[in-house]
């Protein structure tokens, strides 16, 4: 967010430079475009200025839901009921595995099955 601060200040002194330069250098017979240029280098930094407080906006939000996110899960875990919660989450994930390794045999069994049919046996 700093950085961001920096680039913007720093986009604001070179709009700034820009104009001053312009006034002091201003010689229609030299150069005609030369004002033309200079608002035409303004409009980008302006443009590039524009973009990054749309992403420091963007930024903060993100931080503001990070807070958010953090305060919840801060709380949740701080609850008494928290690990009885977790090790019910824990012996689920150990039930599923059982489930899946149980399914996988009884396939096994099956296909066998199959096979013994299919053979004759």
């Amino acid at each position: 967010m700093e950085t961001l601060q920096k680039e913007l200040d720093a986009l604001d002194a070179k709009k700034a430079e820009m104009r001053t330069t312009r006034e002091r250098e201003r010689d229609p017979d030299i150069d005609p475009d030369y004002d033309l240029m200079i608002e035409r280098g303004i409009a980008k930094v302006t443009g590039k200025q524009e973009l990054m407080v749309a992403q420091r906006e963007d930024l903060i939000r993100q931080l503001e839901a990070l807070e958010r996110e953090e305060t919840l899960m801060t709380a949740l875990t701080a609850h008494e009921s928290y690990q009885d919660w977790l090790e019910l989450q824990r012996q689920r994930d150990r039930a599923m595995r059982e489930v899946a390794r149980l399914e996988a045999e009884m396939k096994q069994l099956m296909e066998r099955i199959i096979l013994e049919i299919a053979r004759g046996e």
